[in-house]
């Protein structure tokens, strides 16, 4: 009984999810990035966590089949040809590398990383409006404030002692964390707010303080500070999670950011003084464990290296892939279980995911489909000069360089938190560069 009733209610959700983003595609999506980072709540007060993430799957393609026709019911069309083929080629190497595995169900559960989620991207380009510039302060505006409310949410959480996110978080799940942390040499608790461990948290402040930093001096009246306090506060979430990966991010994303933003100095001595305020402040209350962040020697770097090293010596044996989804399986077969426990029980690279997985052809295809994206970005931003288009594509390129850098040492394309936004951001901006550049009427 309890299974028909979840059938109907899924069904009764879908459809409403269809009919909400055919009417309001960017409140639909912004109800849904809502949903996401809350949805360690729900799983552990409301429902089971695999439910909580069948239903999450659900909306989102919802949310693509209701914007998507609603879009070309509105007469909007799909401009930029060349992204299409290569967003296709890389859902048939997925495809094709999910073929050759028997663990079907791991496979299709790997899929929608490389399809589903990707598909933000094209519902970005399709529900964007390019010539309705107040989208992206309305855009930009929620955006600040989804990411200051979850840091600060992990600010509060982490002051208590992480005694919130422990409240929401399973009990199996709170033990792998807990070895996490210990092996990171870490002495204290790190910030995690809702979305569950240290990697997720970093990843997410990283374009909260990107975005925050852009849209200084973008606002006036009376959310003129809004802007500031959503970088002193994603900041400070930031450097309390004791991600190695988000420190190196968020110095790429906003060198990016100060490169392309026409108030190069200023933009440059705000950064600095806003770093160094907060950098200060975390010395003096987690001196040890911001030390233990940059140590070179814990257990989890080196479990991450010889993971690596045994990911290239399978790849060497097997050019073509090992299988979509399997990863974890056949790691087990170069690490026990002991070995995982210190270190090495996740790929933590998502180009070595990818080669290892897809083998040689689909990591070819990957990497031109970042490459064209990243290069295309470069071009318009050189070229466009209106202001809230200037803007869109400064945020694009910051958060695409700080993706690009964390997907070096974690599985960045699998963390929903942050690839929801970033993706729908990036089609925003590539459909505002398709106009610029004339490629519609």
């Amino acid at each position: 009984m309890m299974l028909v009733y979840a059938i109907i209610l899924g069904f009764v959700v879908f459809i409403a999810v269809v009919a909400a983003a055919w009417k309001r595609p960017l409140l639909t999506f912004a109800l849904f990035e809502v949903f996401l980072v809350t949805i360690g709540l729900f799983g552990r007060v409301i429902a089971p966590i695999p439910f909580v993430n069948l239903l999450k799957d659900l909306i989102l393609v919802a949310y693509l089949i209701g914007a998507g026709v609603g879009a070309y019911v509105r007469g909007r069309r799909l401009s930029n040809l060349t992204l299409l083929i290569l967003a296709s080629l890389c859902c048939v190497a997925a495809i094709a590398a999910s073929l050759f595995t028997h663990e079907w169900l791991r496979a299709l559960s790997s899929l929608r990383f490389y399809i589903v989620y990707p598909m933000l991207i094209f519902a970005g380009m399709l529900v964007w409006d390019s010539r309705n510039h107040i989208y992206v302060r309305r855009f930009f505006i929620f955006n600040m404030l989804l990411f200051m409310s979850v840091s600060a949410f992990g600010i509060v959480d982490y002051m208590m002692g992480n005694s919130l996110s422990e409240a929401i978080t399973a009990d199996a799940d709170r033990d792998i964390l807990s070895r996490a942390v210990a092996r990171s040499g870490i002495t204290e608790n790190a910030v995690v707010s809702t979305l569950g461990n240290r990697p997720n948290m970093g990843s997410f402040a990283c374009l909260g303080v990107i975005l925050a930093l852009a849209m200084r001096g973008k606002i006036s009246g009376k959310m003129r500070w809004l802007p500031w306090a959503s970088v002193m506060v994603c900041l400070a979430a930031l450097l309390f999670t004791f991600s190695r990966t988000a420190y190196v991010a968020v110095a790429i994303g906003v060198a990016v950011l100060v490169w392309s933003t026409r108030q190069k100095i200023l933009h440059f001595v705000v950064v600095l003084a806003i770093g160094a305020v907060v950098g200060i402040t975390a010395a003096e209350v987690s001196g040890r464990s911001l030390i233990s962040a940059f140590d070179t020697m814990d257990s989890t770097l080196s479990g991450r290296v010889g993971i690596w090293s045994a990911i290239m010596d399978q790849f060497m044996a097997d050019p073509f892939g090992s299988g979509l989804g399997v990863f974890g399986n056949d790691l087990n077969v170069v690490y026990d279980v002991a070995r995982q426990n210190q270190g090495a029980g996740a790929v933590d690279s998502s180009y070595l995911l990818v080669l290892f997985e897809q083998g040689a052809q689909g990591f070819t295809v990957f990497i031109a489909f970042v490459s064209y994206t990243c290069f295309f970005l470069f071009r318009a931003s050189r070229q466009i000069t209106s202001f809230d288009r200037d803007l869109l594509l400064s945020v694009a390129l910051a958060w695409a360089a700080a993706m690009a850098a964390m997907a070096f040492s974690t599985d960045m394309f699998h963390i929903v938190y942050t690839v929801v936004p970033f993706y729908w951001l990036l089609g925003a901006a590539m459909e505002s560069a398709n106009w610029s550049f004339g490629r519609k009427a």
